[in-house]
């Protein structure tokens, strides 16, 4: 190493040494700007979503509705039931026709509902409610007696129950008021079915 004007001069390998150093610290001043820059906007972490799981659809198939009630002649059908039913002796035959009328009528109150009827629709659900109550009644009251029941009978009780629940829930949806009120009674008597047929399997 030489010294010129009173400074030292430095060498072809100091002055690479220089130029390695300088470089380092160019190279860190602008690693930490960047870091500075990537803490202050952090790469958002994309939400992961959940897909909630559809409920299955019970598989029990409604009968075909016939006359709905909004009909000048539907009185003609309620006059016939109400004779079908005085003349249905055999308790499991009485069982079979009360779940018959629950299920009418449950697919009755859906056709309402399409035609925007729903307080007929509301009301048309709780008496086929009470034909499905009717119908749990006097399963339990025949299982008490010691009488021989159909286990086909029972489970058929029971799967119209979980139907009727299914149903009740999708038409309340967008109603309220009175009309939520009574279609949540009608899901109550659904569900007390559906827990009493339950225990007779």
């Amino acid at each position: 190493m030489s010294i010129i004007n009173g400074r030292p001069k430095l060498g072809e390998y100091g002055e690479v040494i220089m130029k390695r150093i300088s470089t380092f610290f160019i190279t860190a001043l602008l690693f930490v700007i960047t870091s500075g820059q990537v803490l202050a906007n952090p790469v958002p972490t994309p939400s992961v979503v959940i897909p909630t799981p559809t409920p299955e659809k019970i598989n029990y198939q409604l009968p075909f509705p016939g006359i709905l009630p909004d009909h000048p002649l539907y009185f003609l059908k309620t006059v016939r039931d109400r004779i079908l039913d005085t003349f249905t002796g055999q308790p499991m035959e009485k069982v079979k026709f009360d779940l018959l009328m629950a299920d009418k009528r449950l697919a009755m109150s859906q056709e309402l509902v399409a035609k925007g009827k729903y307080d007929l629709a509301v009301t048309t659900v709780s008496k086929g409610e009470k034909y499905l109550l009717k119908s749990s009644q006097e399963l339990i009251k025949l299982k008490k007696e010691n009488k021989d029941i159909s286990g086909v009978v029972i489970e058929k009780v029971l799967t119209s129950s979980m139907k009727h629940q299914e149903v009740i829930n999708s038409l309340m949806v967008g109603l309220g008021g009175e009309q939520k009120q009574s279609l949540s009674e009608s899901l109550s008597l659904a569900n007390q079915v559906e827990e009493e047929i339950g225990i007779l399997k």
